[in-house]
């Protein structure tokens, strides 16, 4: 067992020993075969160490072939990503916002990019005009900061125009000479032919845009940039941004806005980090920018990599930017050509005509019926009033402010009716100071002539006490009757005036009632052709000037917030189908809030159909419903007033009946006690001169009772 173990494990290697040591034959063989022996244990251990080594690298060689394949295949991927997103955006037809909104998520995906952010390239937007102030003589002052600002943007532009000719022929007031010399030319061939007796019309290019009297609104941003959104940008406070529209640029690229003069920080701190912007044009009309998609890698609060971008960023932001372009001369293209708001206007305007005609034909039959119960046919209006339905309707959405405000009354000819009541009130004053003055006036005689008769006995005292209570009592009954005689008057004018207001009331109802037909007729056809209206403000970038001040003013009088009005962002959001509930409940015959239709008369101001009936139907059909909803709150206003009124003077009517059948009862109880008072002063006399027969008075008496029997 030994042997075998020797053999297994040192026998080859002590032989190769021993085999060694016999060749060289050293002088001591055993000092030598030990040296070999450790010799040869280190080259072991070095080929060892050399064998993992080798393996080692080649494991590294291994790992290293599998990670570049597996870089590869992940770019691939990530370029395939990119493709089919960059696909997807091309092919987006629903919506430019939600588009926008696509592109800023696929930006932070594939980039490094902190923050991203869409600005609309649009006209300056329209303000309510400002009061000018007057001078001490009531002369307008000029608006001397307006005028030195479109100096100086003309002086600015004349300048460029000397300093740079290549911008300048980029802007809408410069002019290439070689296109000059082109028109000169054309228009001398087209003199030629002329005189030949053909005529040639030129067509001339359309002027390149003037960016520099345009505004930057940025209507679309990443999370924690909202505070961005509806912020503008103009030409002084953006340049840098304003220098790819101008110079014509396909992007800027800016490693650190840091160090760049000119750039706007909408919060105000400077931040270090990167700022790529470029172009969004539309595919027909390439010099036409319609938006500039921005990204930055701006560092704050621990956030952003402040690092530049880099060229594969800037081609994938590029690639993103020419995906929006072909994405929205796709659509806004096909929106465009699907406008129809010429076919809309003539379908309103028929149906409000035919609303107009079945109003005037019943106001007719009307007329002739109220003319032949009242038995007046064939007369003139004694009040001087209009004759309902002649006029009318002749514009069945034009509105009167000074006929809507309650100018109805003045315009036919009503009077107050509280000044003939004020009237009255008077005359019965001054015939109750008269008549005082004549009662006085009779205590002062029924004084004297008892001073006179005091010698007479008492019979005689009575009756003349009886006689004085007697005329009295007539005096009450003639005033009783006077004021019989003025209730009554009172209750014919009561009457007279409640049936007036009545058809005042009755000719307002109507009305209401033909203005709220309109507005109905209008809201219907909004709400028939509510796809096409609002599915062509959802496919907009931004609406024409005219449309979006129609549109803020329906926006205003149906409730909405400020912000809402004034932010297109959050206005398109509500500007959808649901609107069209929000108007149906709308109720223009509840009170009326003036301040809302003061604003949207502010918007309205100056708009005329023609400009609307040019751009979309939304801004032709709000305007309408806003004529027709106002002309109703108006009316509305005014009938309320005349059913006020009505309902004053059925009270007023009511107190006149109640006060002469009251002067009735009075007068018919003055009416008894006077006839009493006669019957006692008949008995009075007639037991008087039985006592005269019995008793002979002397001829004094007798005298005077004769004066009094000739008196009475």
């Amino acid at each position: 067992m030994d042997a075998g173990y020797l053999r297994d494990t040192l026998g080859q290697v002590v032989a190769k020993g021993c085999a060694e040591t016999i060749a060289v034959a050293p002088v001591d063989p055993v000092h030598y075969l030990s040296l070999w022996l450790l010799k040869h244990v280190e080259n072991a251990k070095l080929a060892d160490e050399l064998r993992n080594e080798k393996e080692l690298l080649f494991q590294l060689h291994i790992a290293k072939q599998d990670k570049q394949r597996q870089e590869e295949s992940s770019k691939q991927e990530r370029i395939q990503k990119q493709n089919d997103k960059i696909n997807f955006l091309r092919s987006f037809h629903n919506d430019p916002y939600l588009l926008f909104d696509e592109c800023l998520k696929a930006i932070l995906e594939f980039t490094g990019g902190t923050s991203a952010y869409v600005a609309l390239v649009l006209d300056k937007p329209w303000e309510p005009p400002k009061k000018v102030p007057e001078s001490v003589d009531g002369e307008d002052v000029p608006n001397n900061e307006n005028a030195q600002e479109e100096e100086e943007e003309e002086e600015e532009e004349e300048a460029s125009g000397e300093s740079n000719p290549k911008i300048a022929g980029q802007g809408s007031e410069g002019e290439d000479p070689g296109n000059e010399g082109d028109e000169r030319k054309e228009g001398g061939e087209e003199a030629s032919e002329s005189s030949g007796g053909e005529t040639k019309k030129i067509i001339k290019p359309p002027k390149p845009p003037n960016y520099k009297k345009k505004v930057l609104l940025y209507v679309a941003a990443t999370p924690n940039n909202e505070f961005l959104l509806n912020k503008k940008l103009d030409r002084k406070t953006g340049p840098i941004s304003f220098s790819v529209l101008l110079q014509g640029l396909p992007k800027l690229h800016i490693p650190n806005v840091l160090y760049k003069e000119g750039v706007h920080f909408f919060q105000g701190l400077p931040l270090m980090g990167g700022y790529l912007t470029t172009p969004v044009s539309l595919k027909e009309t390439l010099s036409q920018v319609v938006a500039l998609l921005c990204v930055d890698t701006l560092r704050k609060d621990h956030v952003g990599t402040g690092r530049p971008f880099t060229s594969d960023e800037q081609e994938f932001i590029t690639a993103v930017a020419q995906a929006a372009t072909e994405a929205l001369s796709t659509f806004l293209t096909a929106v465009s050509g699907n406008f129809s708001t010429k076919i809309i206007i003539k379908e309103l305007q028929e149906q409000l005509q035919e609303v107009e005609d079945s109003h005037k034909a019943k106001s007719k039959g009307e007329q002739k019926k109220s003319l032949q119960n009242d038995g007046t046919e064939g007369e003139p209006n004694p009040e001087g009033e209009p004759e309902e339905g002649k006029d009318e309707g002749k514009e069945p959405i034009q509105l009167d402010e000074t006929n809507s405000n309650g100018g109805e009354d003045a315009k036919n000819g009503d009077k107050d009716p509280d000044a003939n009541e004020q009237d009255d009130v008077e005359d019965n004053a001054e015939e109750d100071e008269i008549e005082e003055e004549e009662e006085e006036a009779e205590e002062d005689e029924g004084q004297e002539e008892a001073e006179q008769h005091d010698d007479v006995d008492d019979s005689h005292r009575q009756m003349q006490e009886m006689s004085k209570y007697l005329k009295q009592q007539q005096k009450k009954v003639a005033k009783l009757q006077k004021q019989f005689q003025k209730c009554q008057t009172r209750l014919e004018k009561q009457a007279a005036k409640v049936i007036k207001l009545e058809k005042q009331l009755t000719r307002s109802s109507g009305m209401l009632d033909h203005l709220c037909k309109l507005l109905t007729t209008v809201l219907d056809l909004i709400i028939k052709h509510k796809d096409e209206v609002f599915g062509q403000v959802k496919k907009c970038l931004f609406p024409a000037a005219s449309v979006h001040r129609v549109l803020k003013a329906l926006l205003h009088v149906l409730g909405q917030s400020d912000t809402v009005v004034h932010d297109w962002t959050k206005s398109r959001q509500v500007l959808d189908e649901k609107i069209c509930m929000v108007m149906k409940e709308y109720s223009s015959r509840s009170e009326m809030d003036l301040k809302k239709w003061d604003l949207s008369d502010i918007f309205l101001d100056g708009l005329t159909e023609m400009q609307l009936s040019e751009e979309a139907p939304i801004g032709y059909l709000a305007q309408q419903w806003l004529v027709a909803a106002k002309k109703v709150a108006f009316e509305t206003m005014k009938c309320k007033d005349y059913k006020t009124k009505n309902e004053n003077a059925a009270k007023d009517f009511a107190d006149a009946e109640l006060e002469q059948m009251v002067a009735e009862i009075d007068l018919r109880v003055a009416i008894d006690e006077e006839k009493k008072l006669a019957l006692q002063l008949e008995d009075l006399q007639a037991n008087f001169a039985k006592e005269l027969s019995s008793n002979p008075t002397s001829e004094v008496q007798e005298q005077n009772v004769e004066e009094e029997d000739e008196e009475e």
